[in-house]
C-alpha cells in the first residue's frame, strides 16, 4: 500500500469529527492516545507500535521515540520528557516517561495524517498548563503586566517547532547553521517572548553539549 492512500485515509477525518477533549487553563483540544490508537488500528489493524526507544543527556533530562508501521509505511517521532509548561523534567520518574512516550506515539500518528489539523497552530500545546495570572505577579499596574503574561501563541508553536528539528543536527557547526536559518523568528521571540526566547536559548544549549560530548552517536 502506497503511503498516500494511508495519508489520503486519515488527514481527510475533520478536526470537529475526532473524540477531541480539553486540557489544561488555557481550554486546549488534545487527542488521547487511546482514540487515537482506536480509530488509526479500526483502518488498518495491521499496524504495529514501539515505544521502546529513549535517550538521556547529562543534565538528566531525556528525550523518548516512537515509532509506527502502517502497511510498511514507517514512520518515527521524538518528543522532551516534559512537564506542563514544556520544561524539560530532569531525572523523570516512569510514570512521566511512559505519558509522554504516549504522547509521542499521537505525534507519531499525525506524521501519517491523523489529528495532524489539531496540532497546527497548536503543535505541543497539550502540555501547556501554565497558569497566566502567574507572570504577572511582581507588576502593579495591570496594563502593563497583561501583555507579558500573555505571550505571543504562534512564537510558541514556532519554538517548539525549532526544538523539535534542531535534534535532526549531529554537529555544533550544523546546529549553528540551523540556528541562523531561523534568526528571523528567534529575533522576534527575543523582542516579543523573551520567556520563550530564553527557553530555547536553553534548549540550544543543552543539545550542543549532548553533541559535543558524543559526536559519534546517530
Amino acid at each position: 500500500m502506497e503511503f498516500k492512500e494511508i495519508w489520503d485515509t486519515f488527514s481527510q477525518i475533520k478536526k470537529e469529527d475526532l473524540p477531541l477533549a480539553k486540557k489544561g487553563n488555557m481550554n486546549l483540544d488534545y487527542l488521547s492516545w487511546a482514540h487515537a490508537l482506536h480509530l488509526a488500528i479500526d483502518s488498518f489493524p495491521n499496524l504495529t507500535f514501539h515505544c521502546d526507544k529513549e535517550r538521556s543527556y547529562d543534565d538528566g533530562s531525556m528525550m523518548v521515540f516512537a515509532s509506527i508501521t502502517i502497511e510498511e509505511n514507517t514512520r518515527e517521532m521524538w518528543l522532551p520528557v516534559m512537564d506542563n509548561k514544556n520544561n524539560a523534567i530532569m531525572n523523570p520518574s516512569s510514570r512521566q516517561v511512559s505519558d509522554n512516550k504516549m504522547r509521542c506515539l499521537v505525534k507519531c500518528l499525525a506524521l501519517f495524517g491523523l489529528g495532524l489539523n489539531v496540532y497546527a497552530g497548536e503543535d505541543l500545546k497539550y502540555l501547556d498548563e501554565e497558569t497566566p495570572a502567574a507572570k504577572p505577579k511582581k507588576k502593579a499596574p495591570a496594563k502593563k503586566a497583561e501583555p507579558k503574561a500573555k505571550e505571543p501563541d504562534d512564537l510558541k508553536v514556532v519554538a517548539e517547532g525549532i526544538k523539535d528539528f534542531m535534534i535532526m543536527e549531529d554537529t555544533v557547526e550544523g546546529l549553528r547553521s540551523f540556528w541562523s536559518n531561523n534568526n528571523e523568528n528567534i529575533e522576534r521571540m527575543k523582542a516579543e517572548a523573551p520567556d520563550i526566547y530564553d527557553d530555547l536559548v536553553e534548549a540550544f544549549k543543552a543539545f550542543k553539549v549532548t553533541i559535543t560530548e558524543d559526536p559519534e552517536e546517530g
